[in-house]
């Protein structure tokens, strides 16, 4: 396997899940691999105009848990378990393409 296609494992899978769930929407934007800073979003256009209105996600496509501030909130953990239990589900999660955007394309069933 290619370095570059190896440093961009899973995203693929990601592109696939976001481009088919209505309502969701991408302009001018890559999968790109930046050197020591690793892996992210790179800006495609030229023109300033474009970057309104670059990414569009569908609410249901957002994992969420209700959010506190307060002192001693664990929401960021609780948050952080809802992840990984959707992410052991495999393709049966709603969220599969994330899942397969962290963990490269990995199965967290085999870790």
């Amino acid at each position: 396997m290619d370095t570059n296609r190896e440093l961009l494992q899973g995203v693929a899978e990601f592109e696939d899940w976001f481009e088919s769930a209505a309502g969701a929407r991408v302009n001018s934007i890559k999968h790109s691999f930046f050197g020591s800073y690793g892996r992210g979003l790179e800006f495609t256009s030229s023109r300033s105009k474009d970057l309104s209105g670059v990414i569009e996600a569908p609410r249901r496509l957002v994992l969420r848990v209700p959010y506190s501030d307060e002192e001693g909130s664990d929401w960021d953990a609780k948050l952080a378990t809802k992840l990984f239990n959707e992410c052991k589900k495999g393709r049966s999660s709603e969220f599969w393409g994330y899942c397969s955007l962290l963990s490269k394309g990995g199965n967290l069933n085999n870790a």
